[in-house]
């Protein structure tokens, strides 16, 4: 059996490994290739021939395997990015400005193709710490296999939505098992986000994990060398108390104690190198648990592929102990020296950027809190930030794929080699040196200033801690001996230092296998083609269509941050002023990139809580799910930290298309209010309105809600809105102002806080935007890292590509086809809801296939369909005969199974097709359902037999008089367009041969399944 070629099998079925713990052979293989490397197969099973030639092959890297490196002579051409945008005309979609880009000069590609130039020649230096170039080498083979095209590994791995196709969920599993297996645990949960999420998810963790061993108890959290903005964005979201102690540890074991008061668990946050080279010492970790028990996490997002390859003679030699994930328990510290155990875990090592994709780690077991299923994304989204770029994931997994255990061995022992020769070398030449054991970094200290120049020259970072003129490096794969002899030149400040290095060796090609690389091509081609149907997510699918091509030429590039940041600030202050932001307040006003609407979300709820911290959070019940997960994490505003006091949030009923109700508001208020009073508090109000809910499209009436609070006597004092995808296509919806504004221009209300996602209106990268008021502090709650670059480059260049005006445009064109499909579905008798100005248009249950082809989300009796940029009106009409050729195969059905009926029921029977909403209709079936559990032994609940049967929308029934019902015939239906009879549901009161009904119900499943197995549709 060739195993490479059952990997594009295998991640098209999906392994069941994480479900229940077993595995398929051919899954425990690639995982023993991904861990041990190719060889270990030679070890542990029979190989045929063939395989062992692959096995050749993957080792000595031929011709017929990607090496990873794909630099043709078109990446150097000087119009590089012109050809690849008009090459790609093929593939793009019909809409109004992109179909006229064909014929058009655009001088914003000349200015892209300058950057690309640039920074291609201008890249990071060998020793830069934080990427090298062979891990780059993934990200060019996914320009060349046709990415980047619009994706979102929504929720976590775990949770597949089947009517979501566009993530590389089965390849970030695959990366996630191998990683855990390195620690000891292949049935880790864990998914990849940026750095800071990755962090921030694992202090959650343990934040909920002590919710269930201390209850009573608000953690403190403790940190050292790790990064303060980690500790302080974790503290801001989840409501800890924190503490960041210095070099005497006795004085930071004194300080926490006084803090517990020997009472209070501890969560410790460490590193194993910060990206200043400090990594936290783990015996005194480890003793500082016994004195404060707690639960330890720690961030191994520079070193966890270096640190978990070293043998175990490697780790006794530099006395660095084996990692490993276990679930923490209090007073239940580890008294090994050679085992570091660790609660969570984020890991990375293999990075691209400096702010690479990071993969967190806990036990299965660890910090469950139950929550309730969302309908629409098919899971409880687990993670953080719930969108999440799909290409970070799918990088990870080919690193290892690529390298496995023995590649990563092999690599950082010539690494080590490397460093310790270098070492020797600038000590020799009087240079002060640090060598840390825990990673390949050296920080060097050369007496003097070293200029901007040299510095990017060598890849060298300045430290900005009390080490004057130091500076970190890392000892990376593609250092070459050369590379050493010009940096001890240079900090040495001698022109020709002599040095004795070894010559490093040509570098082994670590190749991805052929199959693989097939595979994920496959895929995206597959994307491509689903892309135009795609009707049931807010993303524009057509972006990516003509961009891609072209900006797929960066996934590979370092962006400079200085450029990053310039052009950041250029984007937010033309949002701040599209809102409204007049120049003189521009200051009060921060705006920074999130990973998407739900961390803008977080983001913009606790810079409100920072300006008013007693504040009580009201939200609706259409609000999209991540604001509930905001404030239940948070241990103040659930009110964990202060029992009498209560919780500090409340959920508003919604009208049915979403929209708060302005008297239900009030109420709560009023109840609110009066507990503070009692309690000798005043009341604010935080208000998180939607402007377009994610299901409905509805738009909370903010000028209304806040008329209401002013009757009351009372008022807002921050407000947020979240237009993640109504604000994206025009500002004129809002605008942002003071808390005291009423309205601005054009009677707009007045808003403290925007949000709005990058990869739903203008189609890029999953990553979002948010402005909040902020006079007081001029930064962002929450906020631990810097934008990605490429979310802001390819913001950018939307912008350039999609001027205002543009915009209104797009949405109007939108709106046009909402108004077709409406007008269509409702002359094809499909009931509908909608917001005359939303996009997004809700219709009855349809069946799974047609859910499945379009990509449609369910909630309840209700589907709705987004007219998005790349949904042409051919698409609308396409949908809209799909939906009605299911109401004409049932005609013909009862044609069929008429005579049939008649005889057991007599003359007068009418058969009738029953879908969710006939429940008005016919409200005598959930009684029909109760009533004939006697007769046919199946007695379900009555939502559990809506969601097996009715919610399959191929149901039907016979009826006397229009609306009396006589017989229900459920009917089960899958998205392979199969149709099975369910329990045949009799009237009480009718006689009737039941047999004969049943065969009724196999005849019509029969004759469904396969009229619809012929219809091509």
């Amino acid at each position: 059996m060739d195993v490479l070629q059952n990997i594009p099998s295998l991640i098209d079925k999906g392994p069941r490994s994480l479900a229940t713990g077993t595995v398929t052979a051919e899954y425990d293989i690639i995982l023993d290739v991904i861990e041990k490397g190719p060889r270990s197969l030679a070890a542990t099973r029979a190989v045929t021939t063939e395989h062992d030639i692959v096995l050749d092959a993957i080792d000595k890297g031929p011709q017929s395997l990607a090496t990873g490196t794909v630099t043709t002579e078109h990446d150097i051409a000087p119009d590089v990015i012109e050809k690849a945008f008009r090459s790609g005309q093929v593939q793009w979609m019909d809409e109004p400005v992109i179909n006229e880009w064909k014929n058009k000069h655009l001088p914003i590609l000349k200015d892209i193709n300058v950057l690309y130039h640039k920074w291609r020649a201008s890249g990071p230096g060998r020793f830069y710490p934080f990427s090298d170039p062979l891990w780059v080498q993934a990200a060019d083979v996914l320009r060349e296999i046709g990415l980047p095209w619009h994706n979102n590994n929504l929720n976590s791995p775990e949770e597949i939505d089947p009517t979501w196709p566009f993530q590389f969920k089965e390849y970030e599993k695959l990366a996630v098992r191998a990683k855990g297996a390195r620690v000891g645990d292949e049935q880790a949960f864990g998914y990849i986000a940026s750095w800071a999420e990755a962090n921030q998810y694992a202090i959650r963790s343990l934040q909920h994990e002590l919710r269930h061993q201390a209850p009573a108890s608000r953690p403190l959290l403790v940190g050292r060398n790790i990064e303060v903005e980690i500790i302080q964005s974790a503290a801001q979201m989840f409501g800890l108390e924190f503490l960041i102690i210095g070099e005497d540890w006795e004085a930071g074991v004194a300080e926490t104690q006084r803090l517990t008061k020997g009472l209070r668990p501890v969560i410790f946050a460490a590193t194993a190198a910060n990206r200043e080279g400090r990594a936290d010492n783990f015996s005194k970790v480890q003793e500082f648990l016994k004195l404060c028990p707690g639960l330890l996490h720690i961030d191994a997002s520079r070193t966890f592929d270096y640190i978990t390859s070293l043998d175990s003679a490697a780790q006794e030699r530099l006395g660095i102990p084996k990692l490993i994930l276990r679930h923490g328990h209090l007073n239940d510290p580890s008294d090994h020296v050679d085992r570091l155990y660790a609660s969570t875990i984020v890991a990375a090592g293999m990075n691209c950027s400096m702010l690479p994709p990071c993969l967190v780690l806990r036990p299965r077991t660890l910090g469950i809190e139950p929550s309730p299923v969302v309908e629409y994304v098919r899971g409880v989204d687990e993670t953080l930030s719930g969108s999440r770029d799909s290409l970070g994931p799918l990088i990870i997994c080919l690193q290892d794929i690529r390298f496995g255990l023995d590649g990563c061995r092999q690599i950082y022992r010539q690494c080590s080699e490397k460093r310790q020769a270098l070492y020797s070398a600038l000590v020799e030449h009087e240079v002060a040196t640090e060598m840390p054991v825990e990673s390949l970094d050296l920080i060097v200290s050369p007496g003097r200033s070293l200029s901007c120049l040299e510095q990017k020259r060598m890849g060298l970072v300045e430290l900005h801690d009390h080490r004057a003129n130091s500076y970190l490096l890392t000892v990376q794969p593609s250092v070459t001996t050369d590379d050493m002899k010009y940096l001890v030149n240079a900090v040495s400040g001698k022109e020709n230092a002599k040095t004795n290095f070894t010559p490093t060796q040509p570098e082994q090609e670590y190749p991805i296998p052929d199959h693989v690389i097939k595979n994920i091509r496959t895929i995206v081609t597959n994307w491509k083609t689903m892309a135009r149907s795609s009707s049931g997510f807010p993303m524009n699918q057509a972006a990516y269509s003509a961009l891609g091509p072209a900006l797929g030429h960066f996934l590979p590039i370092s962006i400079p941050s200085e450029w990053s940041s310039q052009y950041l600030d250029r984007i937010m202050d033309a949002q701040k002023r599209s809102f409204g932001v007049r120049e003189n307040e521009l200051g009060d006003f921060v705006g920074g990139f999130t990973t998407g609407g739900t961390m803008g979300n977080r983001v913009a709820l606790h810079t409100g809580l920072r300006l008013y911290p007693d504040a009580y959070v009201y939200y609706s019940s259409a609000s999209h799910y991540s604001i509930q997960k905001i404030v239940r994490d948070n241990d103040i505003l659930t009110g964990r930290c202060f029992p009498d006091q209560g919780p500090r949030f409340a959920e508003i009923p919604a009208d049915e298309l979403g929209r708060m109700s302005a008297q239900a508001l009030a109420d709560q208020v009023l109840l609110d209010k009066n507990r503070c009073k009692s309690q000798g508090i005043h009341h604010r109000i935080i208000l998180a309105a939607n402007v377009g809910t994610v299901f409905a499209g509805g738009r909370d009436d903010i000028l209304a809600l806040r008329l209401k609070l002013r009757s009351i006597g009372s008022d807002t004092s921050y407000i947020i809105a979240d237009g993640a995808l109504d604000l994206g296509f025009s500002s004129d919806l809002v605008q942002l102002a003071s808390p005291e504004v009423l309205t601005g221009k054009n009677r707009a209300p007045a808003v403290q806080s925007v949000t709005l996602s990058n990869h739903k209106v203008f189609g890029v990268m999953v990553s979002g935007q948010v402005i909040c008021h902020s006079p007081l502090n001029n930064s962002l709650a929450t906020v631990a890292e810097s934008a990605d670059p490429r979310a802001v480059l390819e913001t950018w260049v939307i912008s350039q590509m999609y001027p205002p005006k543009d915009l209104i445009r797009i949405r109007d064109y939108c709106l046009q086809n909402s108004q077709l499909l409406r007008c269509l579905l409702q002359k094809a008798g499909v009931r509908v809801r909608y917001s005359e100005a939303s996009t997004i248009t809700m219709l009855e249950r349809v069946p799974p296939w047609i859910m499945h082809e379009f990509h449609l989300a369910p909630e309840g009796d209700w589907v709705h369909f987004i007219a998005m940029p790349h949904v042409s009106p051919q698409a609308v009409r396409y949908f809209v005969e799909t939906v009605a050729y299911v109401d004409a195969l049932f005609l013909s059905l009862f044609d069929y199974i008429r005579p049939q009926v008649v005889a057991i029921l007599g003359e007068g029977v009418t058969l009738t097709r029953v879908k969710c909403q006939d429940m008005e209709k016919f409200p005598t079936i959930v009684q029909l359902v109760d009533e004939s559990a006697g007769k046919t032994g199946y007695s379900p609940s009555w939502m559990t037999f809506k969601r097996q049967y009715i919610y399959g929308s191929m149901c039907f029934a016979a009826i006397h008089n229009h609306h009396d019902l006589l017989v229900m015939f459920p009917a089960s239906a899958s998205a392979w367009k199969l149709v099975r009879p369910g329990p045949v549901l009799i009237d009480p009161g009718l006689q009737c041969n039941l047999l004969a009904l049943e065969e009724v119900a196999s005849h019509a499943s029969e004759f469904l399944s396969q009229r619809l197995k012929q219809d091509s549709r």
